[in-house]
């Protein structure tokens, strides 16, 4: 049992009226039956590095400690830096370059804005104990695509590629671990580009993704994970899925099931 525990990430979100208290029974349970893990929403800074530095504490083996960071850390810990969505970075980031023959503009991309971005995420993390980033989403900004709106870089899949590509290099390089999101999107492309920039971990969506033959969920299809993420575009790292309680394409009698 406690080597299947190793697979699973319970999320750990603040309570305005209880704090991170309620959570005391599923804390202790995960604890001792070695989950790989916690995702770790809410509160003021000062508590949640309390929690996770117990987390840490009382772990019999390295923990994974993930905050969602898509805004910086600020999006969800207070005291932390919000920070613009990323669609929003990405869009001062991108500048016009040259007007190329065939009378379109090649954009540039400014890398020192979204490295900065990058950088001050991973270093609130750090002070907090937190060292995975659920960051940056790499859809493109396409009509009814998963992460698709702010969050996502651009609707041009070659800069969203180069955008994330430099986000989780910085990210990672100050010792935090990215997590390219909402696999697999629009366009494998941008996904792509994450790989080669060396990114830890991949979510993989829980929605259906029929153009590249899911039916069903992305998470729990062979041809999804297996196939093009491990086959295709030969990811080694970590796999995982959206947080399923948050995720309004499962319901929630199907999360055990999804999970498994």
């Amino acid at each position: 049992m406690h080597e299947f525990a190793r697979l699973v990430v319970p999320a750990l979100r603040w309570d305005d009226a209880h704090g991170f208290g309620y959570l005391e029974g599923l804390i202790d349970d995960a604890l001792d039956l070695g989950a790989g893990g916690f995702l770790v929403e809410g509160g003021p800074r000062e508590e949640v590095a309390a929690l996770i530095g117990r987390l840490h504490a009382e772990s019999r083996h390295p923990l994974l400690l993930a905050v969602p960071a898509g805004r910086g850390a600020g999006e969800t810990i207070a005291g932390c830096t919000p920070l613009p969505p990323f669609g929003a970075v990405a869009s001062v980031a991108v500048v016009p370059a040259a007007v190329q023959p065939d009378g379109r503009a090649a954009p540039a991309l400014d890398v020192d804005t979204v490295r900065r971005a990058a950088r001050l995420t991973a270093r609130e993390l750090r002070t907090i104990g937190a060292n995975w980033a659920l960051a940056p989403v790499c859809d493109v900004d396409a009509p009814g695509a998963d992460g698709a709106g702010s969050r996502a870089a651009s609707d041009d899949p070659a800069i969203v590629g180069a955008v994330v590509a430099e986000w989780i290099d910085a990210c990672q390089a100050d010792g935090v671990i990215a997590c390219a999101r909402n696999f697999p999107g629009g366009d494998v492309s941008s996904f792509a580009a994450a790989i080669d920039a060396g990114v830890a971990s991949v979510m993989v969506s829980s929605r259906a993704a029929p153009a590249f033959g899911a039916r069903d969920a992305a998470a729990a299809t062979a041809a999804i994970v297996r196939d093009l993420l491990r086959g295709r575009l030969g990811f080694e790292g970590l796999a995982v899925t959206a947080p399923l309680d948050r995720d309004d394409a499962v319901a929630p009698a199907r999360e055990p099931a999804l999970a498994v």
